[in-house]
Protein backbone atom coordinates (compact mmCIF):
# COMPACT_ATOMS: atom_id res chain seq x y z
CA UNK A 1 0.00 0.00 0.00
CA UNK A 2 2.72 2.29 0.61
CA UNK A 3 4.31 1.82 -2.45
CA UNK A 4 1.35 2.56 -4.18
CA UNK A 5 0.87 5.77 -2.04
CA UNK A 6 4.11 6.96 -3.27
CA UNK A 7 4.28 6.35 -7.01
CA UNK A 8 1.05 7.84 -6.97
CA UNK A 9 2.39 11.19 -5.30
CA UNK A 10 5.03 10.77 -7.77
CA UNK A 11 2.51 11.30 -10.98
CA UNK A 12 0.84 14.43 -8.68
CA UNK A 13 4.80 16.37 -7.84
CA UNK A 14 5.77 15.45 -11.65
CA UNK A 15 2.53 16.81 -13.04
CA UNK A 16 2.38 19.78 -11.00
CA UNK A 17 6.17 20.51 -11.31
CA UNK A 18 5.32 20.05 -15.50
CA UNK A 19 2.86 22.61 -15.01
CA UNK A 20 4.48 25.37 -14.66
CA UNK A 21 6.54 24.68 -18.02
CA UNK A 22 3.19 24.38 -19.29
CA UNK A 23 2.13 27.79 -18.22
CA UNK A 24 5.70 29.74 -19.55
CA UNK A 25 5.78 28.37 -23.00
CA UNK A 26 1.71 27.76 -23.46
CA UNK A 27 1.71 24.58 -25.05
CA UNK A 28 2.84 20.91 -23.69
CA UNK A 29 4.07 18.93 -26.60
CA UNK A 30 7.45 19.82 -28.37
CA UNK A 31 9.58 18.62 -30.81
CA UNK A 32 8.17 15.07 -32.41
CA UNK A 33 5.62 15.20 -30.20
CA UNK A 34 3.62 16.89 -32.52
CA UNK A 35 3.91 14.71 -35.08
CA UNK A 36 2.40 12.25 -32.99
CA UNK A 37 -0.48 14.73 -31.52
CA UNK A 38 -1.39 15.44 -35.01
CA UNK A 39 -2.15 11.75 -35.47
CA UNK A 40 -4.14 11.68 -32.12
CA UNK A 41 -6.00 14.61 -32.51
CA UNK A 42 -6.96 13.82 -36.01
CA UNK A 43 -8.50 10.42 -35.36
CA UNK A 44 -9.98 11.70 -32.16
CA UNK A 45 -11.62 14.79 -33.51
CA UNK A 46 -11.71 13.74 -37.44
CA UNK A 47 -12.55 10.60 -37.51
CA UNK A 48 -9.61 9.84 -40.17
CA UNK A 49 -6.75 10.63 -40.97
CA UNK A 50 -7.26 13.98 -42.16
CA UNK A 51 -4.57 16.12 -40.99
CA UNK A 52 -5.18 19.46 -42.39
CA UNK A 53 -7.35 21.46 -39.78
CA UNK A 54 -4.47 20.24 -37.00
CA UNK A 55 -1.40 20.88 -38.96
CA UNK A 56 -3.24 24.64 -39.47
CA UNK A 57 -3.11 24.85 -35.74
CA UNK A 58 0.39 23.62 -35.48
CA UNK A 59 1.50 25.79 -38.04
CA UNK A 60 0.12 28.90 -36.95
CA UNK A 61 0.88 28.41 -33.43
CA UNK A 62 0.17 31.05 -31.20
CA UNK A 63 3.30 30.77 -28.63
CA UNK A 64 4.22 33.17 -25.32
CA UNK A 65 5.78 35.81 -27.31
CA UNK A 66 5.19 35.08 -31.00
CA UNK A 67 3.36 33.24 -33.64
CA UNK A 68 5.51 30.01 -34.81
CA UNK A 69 5.28 27.14 -36.81
CA UNK A 70 5.61 23.29 -34.67
CA UNK A 71 5.30 21.75 -38.07
CA UNK A 72 9.17 20.80 -39.23
CA UNK A 73 8.51 17.69 -41.27
CA UNK A 74 7.14 17.05 -44.66
CA UNK A 75 3.50 17.26 -45.43
CA UNK A 76 3.16 17.33 -49.01
CA UNK A 77 0.38 15.25 -50.41
CA UNK A 78 1.06 11.54 -50.78
CA UNK A 79 -0.28 9.67 -53.63
CA UNK A 80 -3.33 8.56 -51.82
CA UNK A 81 -4.70 12.51 -51.86
CA UNK A 82 -3.31 13.11 -48.05
CA UNK A 83 -0.86 15.03 -46.16
CA UNK A 84 1.74 13.18 -45.22
CA UNK A 85 2.55 12.19 -41.62
CA UNK A 86 5.93 10.84 -41.41
CA UNK A 87 5.95 9.64 -37.65
CA UNK A 88 4.24 6.47 -36.62
CA UNK A 89 1.11 5.94 -34.69
CA UNK A 90 1.44 4.15 -31.95
CA UNK A 91 2.07 7.14 -28.91
CA UNK A 92 -0.91 8.28 -30.47
CA UNK A 93 -3.04 5.17 -29.91
CA UNK A 94 -2.21 5.64 -26.36
CA UNK A 95 -2.75 9.44 -25.93
CA UNK A 96 -5.98 8.94 -27.53
CA UNK A 97 -8.01 7.63 -24.53
CA UNK A 98 -6.41 11.19 -22.68
CA UNK A 99 -8.07 13.29 -25.89
CA UNK A 100 -11.12 11.32 -24.41
CA UNK A 101 -11.23 11.84 -20.84
CA UNK A 102 -10.36 15.97 -20.87
CA UNK A 103 -13.27 16.03 -23.90
CA UNK A 104 -15.48 14.24 -21.33
CA UNK A 105 -14.68 16.25 -18.10
CA UNK A 106 -15.11 19.54 -20.10
CA UNK A 107 -18.68 17.90 -21.07
CA UNK A 108 -19.39 17.08 -17.01
CA UNK A 109 -18.37 20.39 -16.04
CA UNK A 110 -20.04 22.04 -18.48
CA UNK A 111 -17.10 24.20 -20.00
CA UNK A 112 -16.80 23.47 -23.25
CA UNK A 113 -12.62 23.49 -24.45
CA UNK A 114 -11.70 23.92 -27.74
CA UNK A 115 -10.50 21.01 -29.74
CA UNK A 116 -7.27 23.22 -30.57
CA UNK A 117 -7.21 24.59 -26.60
CA UNK A 118 -3.30 23.97 -25.42
CA UNK A 119 -5.52 22.00 -22.12
CA UNK A 120 -6.25 19.59 -24.63
CA UNK A 121 -2.25 18.58 -25.10
CA UNK A 122 -1.89 18.05 -21.31
CA UNK A 123 -3.61 14.43 -21.62
CA UNK A 124 -0.83 13.24 -23.52
CA UNK A 125 1.70 14.81 -21.19
CA UNK A 126 0.03 13.59 -18.14
CA UNK A 127 0.30 9.88 -19.81
CA UNK A 128 3.46 10.45 -20.53
CA UNK A 129 4.34 10.78 -16.57
CA UNK A 130 1.96 8.48 -16.07
CA UNK A 131 3.75 5.83 -18.06
CA UNK A 132 7.11 6.90 -16.82
CA UNK A 133 6.53 6.60 -13.18
CA UNK A 134 5.00 3.17 -14.10
CA UNK A 135 8.20 2.24 -15.53
CA UNK A 136 9.92 2.61 -12.67
CA UNK A 137 7.77 0.75 -10.74
CA UNK A 138 8.55 -2.40 -12.86
CA UNK A 139 11.81 -2.46 -13.05
CA UNK A 140 11.60 -1.78 -9.28
CA UNK A 141 9.31 -4.75 -9.11
CA UNK A 142 12.00 -6.83 -11.01
CA UNK A 143 15.02 -6.22 -8.92
CA UNK A 144 13.34 -6.93 -5.73
CA UNK A 145 12.82 -10.79 -7.24
CA UNK A 146 16.84 -10.84 -7.08
CA UNK A 147 18.32 -7.62 -4.79
CA UNK A 148 17.29 -6.05 -1.56
CA UNK A 149 15.07 -3.48 -1.13
CA UNK A 150 17.59 -1.11 -0.93
CA UNK A 151 18.93 -2.05 -3.67
CA UNK A 152 16.51 -1.93 -5.69
CA UNK A 153 15.30 1.33 -4.24
CA UNK A 154 18.55 2.86 -4.70
CA UNK A 155 18.77 1.99 -8.12
CA UNK A 156 15.44 3.38 -9.19
CA UNK A 157 16.16 6.31 -7.54
CA UNK A 158 19.69 6.97 -9.22
CA UNK A 159 17.91 5.93 -12.47
CA UNK A 160 14.97 8.56 -11.58
CA UNK A 161 17.39 11.24 -10.51
CA UNK A 162 20.75 10.62 -12.04
CA UNK A 163 20.08 10.06 -15.49
CA UNK A 164 17.88 11.97 -18.40
CA UNK A 165 14.81 10.08 -17.26
CA UNK A 166 13.93 12.97 -14.96
CA UNK A 167 13.85 15.48 -18.10
CA UNK A 168 11.64 13.60 -20.07
CA UNK A 169 9.44 12.83 -17.30
CA UNK A 170 8.76 17.01 -16.13
CA UNK A 171 10.08 18.54 -18.65
CA UNK A 172 8.82 16.72 -22.63
CA UNK A 173 6.80 13.84 -21.18
CA UNK A 174 4.52 14.03 -24.66
CA UNK A 175 7.38 12.19 -26.72
CA UNK A 176 7.31 8.55 -27.83
CA UNK A 177 9.83 7.55 -25.40
CA UNK A 178 8.13 7.81 -22.63
CA UNK A 179 5.55 4.91 -24.40
CA UNK A 180 8.45 3.10 -26.05
CA UNK A 181 10.28 2.39 -21.62
CA UNK A 182 7.00 1.88 -20.39
CA UNK A 183 6.19 -1.36 -22.73
CA UNK A 184 10.18 -2.47 -22.79
CA UNK A 185 10.11 -2.29 -18.70
CA UNK A 186 6.86 -4.43 -18.94
CA UNK A 187 7.73 -6.84 -21.05
CA UNK A 188 11.15 -6.98 -18.84
CA UNK A 189 8.53 -7.48 -16.02
CA UNK A 190 7.11 -10.33 -17.49
CA UNK A 191 10.25 -11.79 -18.82
CA UNK A 192 11.30 -12.38 -15.45
CA UNK A 193 8.15 -14.24 -13.96
CA UNK A 194 7.69 -17.38 -12.58
CA UNK A 195 5.09 -18.49 -14.86
CA UNK A 196 3.56 -16.83 -17.80
CA UNK A 197 0.82 -19.03 -19.44
CA UNK A 198 -1.22 -18.36 -22.89
CA UNK A 199 -2.57 -15.16 -21.93
CA UNK A 200 0.93 -13.94 -20.77
CA UNK A 201 2.56 -14.52 -23.81
CA UNK A 202 -0.25 -13.07 -26.28
CA UNK A 203 -0.12 -10.34 -24.34
CA UNK A 204 3.52 -9.87 -24.73
CA UNK A 205 3.33 -10.39 -28.01
CA UNK A 206 0.81 -7.55 -28.26
CA UNK A 207 2.61 -5.00 -26.26
CA UNK A 208 5.53 -5.74 -28.57
CA UNK A 209 3.73 -4.98 -31.49
CA UNK A 210 2.87 -1.77 -29.76
CA UNK A 211 6.69 -1.45 -29.07
CA UNK A 212 7.26 -1.69 -32.78
CA UNK A 213 4.67 1.34 -33.81
CA UNK A 214 5.86 3.25 -31.27
CA UNK A 215 9.86 3.03 -32.29
CA UNK A 216 10.61 0.57 -34.55
CA UNK A 217 14.22 -0.27 -33.63
CA UNK A 218 13.36 -0.57 -29.81
CA UNK A 219 11.68 -4.15 -31.04
CA UNK A 220 14.95 -5.34 -30.25
CA UNK A 221 14.98 -4.67 -27.01
CA UNK A 222 11.31 -6.05 -26.95
CA UNK A 223 12.41 -9.41 -28.66
CA UNK A 224 15.84 -9.23 -25.99
CA UNK A 225 12.77 -9.75 -23.32
CA UNK A 226 11.56 -12.90 -24.87
CA UNK A 227 15.01 -13.98 -25.47
CA UNK A 228 15.25 -13.11 -21.42
CA UNK A 229 12.11 -15.22 -20.72
CA UNK A 230 12.57 -18.35 -22.84
CA UNK A 231 15.91 -18.70 -21.46
CA UNK A 232 14.33 -20.10 -18.28
CA UNK A 233 10.95 -21.42 -20.32
CA UNK A 234 10.38 -23.96 -22.59
CA UNK A 235 9.49 -22.15 -26.12
CA UNK A 236 6.58 -24.48 -27.66
CA UNK A 237 5.36 -24.21 -31.07
CA UNK A 238 2.22 -22.83 -29.66
CA UNK A 239 3.22 -20.02 -27.87
CA UNK A 240 5.35 -19.04 -30.63
CA UNK A 241 2.09 -18.82 -32.43
CA UNK A 242 0.21 -16.85 -29.63
CA UNK A 243 3.46 -14.61 -29.34
CA UNK A 244 3.29 -14.18 -33.37
CA UNK A 245 -0.90 -13.63 -33.12
CA UNK A 246 -0.42 -10.92 -30.84
CA UNK A 247 2.41 -9.25 -32.23
CA UNK A 248 0.37 -8.65 -35.42
CA UNK A 249 -2.73 -7.02 -33.92
CA UNK A 250 -0.43 -4.11 -32.16
CA UNK A 251 1.16 -3.75 -35.65
CA UNK A 252 -1.95 -3.73 -37.68
CA UNK A 253 -2.91 0.18 -37.21
CA UNK A 254 0.47 0.91 -38.34
CA UNK A 255 0.04 -1.01 -41.52
CA UNK A 256 -3.70 0.16 -42.19
CA UNK A 257 -1.99 3.80 -41.49
CA UNK A 258 0.63 2.93 -44.21
CA UNK A 259 -1.91 1.85 -46.65
CA UNK A 260 -3.95 4.74 -46.23
CA UNK A 261 -1.26 7.38 -46.46
CA UNK A 262 1.30 5.34 -49.26
CA UNK A 263 -1.15 3.00 -50.66
CA UNK A 264 0.81 0.22 -49.53
CA UNK A 265 0.58 -2.37 -46.51
CA UNK A 266 4.38 -2.06 -46.34
CA UNK A 267 5.22 1.05 -47.16
CA UNK A 268 6.70 2.69 -43.92
CA UNK A 269 8.79 6.02 -43.65
CA UNK A 270 11.74 5.02 -41.92
CA UNK A 271 11.96 2.68 -44.63
CA UNK A 272 11.40 5.76 -47.43
CA UNK A 273 14.45 7.52 -45.13
CA UNK A 274 12.21 9.95 -43.98
CA UNK A 275 13.77 9.85 -40.42
CA UNK A 276 17.45 9.47 -41.14
CA UNK A 277 19.97 7.61 -42.76
CA UNK A 278 22.72 5.07 -41.49
CA UNK A 279 25.84 6.20 -40.94
CA UNK A 280 28.89 3.35 -40.97
CA UNK A 281 31.08 5.35 -39.61
CA UNK A 282 33.63 4.72 -36.00
CA UNK A 283 33.75 8.45 -35.52
CA UNK A 284 30.05 8.89 -35.32
CA UNK A 285 29.32 5.90 -32.80
CA UNK A 286 31.95 6.89 -30.67
CA UNK A 287 30.05 10.57 -30.46
CA UNK A 288 26.93 9.14 -29.41
CA UNK A 289 28.46 7.76 -26.60
CA UNK A 290 31.33 9.84 -25.22
CA UNK A 291 30.35 13.22 -27.61
CA UNK A 292 30.48 16.68 -25.06
CA UNK A 293 27.14 17.38 -27.45
CA UNK A 294 24.77 14.86 -25.94
CA UNK A 295 26.90 11.82 -26.25
CA UNK A 296 25.00 8.88 -23.72
CA UNK A 297 28.25 8.57 -21.50
CA UNK A 298 29.56 11.63 -20.98
CA UNK A 299 26.31 13.20 -20.25
CA UNK A 300 25.17 10.40 -17.57
CA UNK A 301 28.66 8.33 -16.62
CA UNK A 302 26.58 6.30 -14.45
CA UNK A 303 25.43 4.76 -17.36
CA UNK A 304 28.95 3.78 -18.59
CA UNK A 305 29.69 2.45 -15.30
CA UNK A 306 26.10 0.72 -15.19
CA UNK A 307 27.07 -1.42 -18.98
CA UNK A 308 30.41 -2.08 -17.61
CA UNK A 309 29.16 -3.67 -14.88
CA UNK A 310 26.87 -6.16 -16.02
CA UNK A 311 28.66 -9.05 -15.58
CA UNK A 312 30.66 -8.37 -13.18
CA UNK A 313 28.92 -10.20 -10.09
CA UNK A 314 27.68 -13.62 -11.39
CA UNK A 315 23.98 -13.99 -10.06
CA UNK A 316 20.87 -15.33 -11.15
CA UNK A 317 19.62 -12.13 -13.22
CA UNK A 318 22.90 -11.91 -15.17
CA UNK A 319 22.36 -15.66 -16.21
CA UNK A 320 19.07 -15.01 -17.79
CA UNK A 321 20.41 -11.83 -19.17
CA UNK A 322 24.00 -13.84 -21.17
CA UNK A 323 24.14 -14.92 -24.57
CA UNK A 324 21.80 -14.12 -26.67
CA UNK A 325 19.61 -11.23 -24.23
CA UNK A 326 22.77 -9.22 -23.82
CA UNK A 327 23.91 -9.72 -27.44
CA UNK A 328 20.37 -8.36 -28.63
CA UNK A 329 20.87 -5.20 -26.27
CA UNK A 330 24.56 -4.50 -27.53
CA UNK A 331 22.83 -4.93 -31.62
CA UNK A 332 20.32 -2.33 -30.09
CA UNK A 333 22.65 0.53 -29.09
CA UNK A 334 25.22 -0.42 -32.28
CA UNK A 335 22.21 0.57 -34.69
CA UNK A 336 21.04 3.77 -32.41
CA UNK A 337 25.07 4.83 -32.69
CA UNK A 338 24.96 4.73 -36.48
CA UNK A 339 21.63 6.58 -37.41
CA UNK A 340 22.62 9.87 -38.00
CA UNK A 341 19.96 11.29 -36.11
CA UNK A 342 21.14 9.95 -32.72
CA UNK A 343 22.51 12.97 -31.14
CA UNK A 344 18.97 14.43 -31.64
CA UNK A 345 18.42 17.68 -29.95
CA UNK A 346 17.25 17.30 -26.20
CA UNK A 347 18.49 16.45 -22.72
CA UNK A 348 21.24 13.45 -23.13
CA UNK A 349 20.47 10.94 -25.78
CA UNK A 350 17.05 10.25 -25.47
CA UNK A 351 17.24 7.41 -27.49
CA UNK A 352 18.50 4.76 -25.02
CA UNK A 353 15.76 5.93 -22.49
CA UNK A 354 14.20 3.04 -23.24
CA UNK A 355 16.98 0.56 -22.53
CA UNK A 356 16.82 1.79 -19.13
CA UNK A 357 15.62 -1.50 -17.48
CA UNK A 358 18.67 -3.18 -19.16
CA UNK A 359 21.25 -0.63 -17.52
CA UNK A 360 19.12 -1.03 -14.22
CA UNK A 361 20.71 -4.77 -14.13
CA UNK A 362 24.45 -3.48 -13.93
CA UNK A 363 23.82 -0.29 -11.88
CA UNK A 364 22.43 -2.87 -9.14
CA UNK A 365 25.36 -5.04 -9.82
CA UNK A 366 27.43 -2.37 -9.39
CA UNK A 367 26.15 -1.17 -6.12
CA UNK A 368 27.02 -5.11 -5.16
CA UNK A 369 30.18 -5.00 -5.55
CA UNK A 370 31.14 -1.81 -3.58
CA UNK A 371 30.86 -0.94 0.55
CA UNK A 372 27.16 -0.83 1.27
CA UNK A 373 28.02 2.54 3.76
CA UNK A 374 29.43 3.94 0.16
CA UNK A 375 26.69 3.26 -1.95
CA UNK A 376 24.04 6.28 -1.26
CA UNK A 377 27.27 8.80 -1.22
CA UNK A 378 27.93 7.63 -5.01
CA UNK A 379 24.46 7.57 -5.51
CA UNK A 380 24.05 11.26 -4.50
CA UNK A 381 27.17 12.09 -6.23
CA UNK A 382 25.55 10.81 -9.81
CA UNK A 383 22.46 12.53 -8.45
CA UNK A 384 24.01 15.75 -7.76
CA UNK A 385 25.90 15.97 -11.45
CA UNK A 386 22.80 15.32 -12.88
CA UNK A 387 21.24 17.98 -11.03
CA UNK A 388 23.48 20.18 -11.99
CA UNK A 389 23.67 19.40 -15.99
CA UNK A 390 20.08 19.62 -15.89
CA UNK A 391 20.80 23.58 -14.81
CA UNK A 392 23.02 24.18 -17.78
CA UNK A 393 20.49 22.93 -19.67
CA UNK A 394 17.87 25.16 -18.21
CA UNK A 395 20.87 28.17 -18.41
CA UNK A 396 22.86 28.03 -21.29
CA UNK A 397 20.51 26.16 -23.64
CA UNK A 398 21.79 27.50 -26.77
CA UNK A 399 25.05 25.91 -25.78
CA UNK A 400 23.77 22.49 -24.35
CA UNK A 401 20.91 21.74 -27.49
CA UNK A 402 21.41 24.07 -30.41
CA UNK A 403 24.17 22.29 -32.18
CA UNK A 404 26.85 25.12 -31.65
CA UNK A 405 29.80 22.12 -30.41
CA UNK A 406 29.59 21.87 -26.90
CA UNK A 407 32.74 20.13 -25.72
CA UNK A 408 33.01 18.15 -22.60
CA UNK A 409 35.61 20.94 -21.08
CA UNK A 410 32.51 22.98 -22.14
CA UNK A 411 30.36 20.71 -19.75
CA UNK A 412 33.01 20.10 -17.04
CA UNK A 413 33.59 24.40 -17.06
CA UNK A 414 29.68 24.77 -17.37
CA UNK A 415 29.19 22.49 -13.55
CA UNK A 416 31.49 25.06 -12.05
CA UNK A 417 29.62 27.70 -13.10
CA UNK A 418 26.28 26.03 -12.35
CA UNK A 419 27.57 25.55 -8.76
CA UNK A 420 29.14 29.22 -8.62
CA UNK A 421 25.61 30.36 -9.19
CA UNK A 422 23.91 28.29 -6.68
CA UNK A 423 26.79 29.57 -4.35
CA UNK A 424 25.82 33.58 -4.87
CA UNK A 425 22.40 32.55 -4.89
CA UNK A 426 22.39 31.63 -1.19
CA UNK A 427 24.52 34.59 -0.52
CA UNK A 428 22.58 37.03 -1.32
Amino acid sequence: MKNTVFYFLLIIVSFSIFLFRFNYSKHAIFGDGNGYYAYAHALYFEKSLNFRPIYSYLSHFKGREYEFSRVFWDTTITNTGLLNNQWVIGPALLWIPSLLAISAGSVLLKHPISPYSPIMELGPAITGIILMVLSVYFIERTLLRFYSRFLARTVVSVIFLGTHFLYYLIGEPALSHQQALFLVSLLFWYAFQKKVGKKGVLFMGFLSGLLCITRPVDLILGISCFAILFSHKKLSLKKAGLIISGFIVGILPQLVVQQSLYGGFWINPYLLRQHGTFLFSLSHMAATFFSGERGLFTWHPVLLISILCIFVKKNKITMYVSKIPISLFIIFCIIISLWSGSLSAGFGNRFYLSALPFFAIGMANFFTIIPRRFVIYISIIFIIWNMLLLGQFVLYKKRMVDGVGNSIAQILRGQMEVVSLLKYKAQN
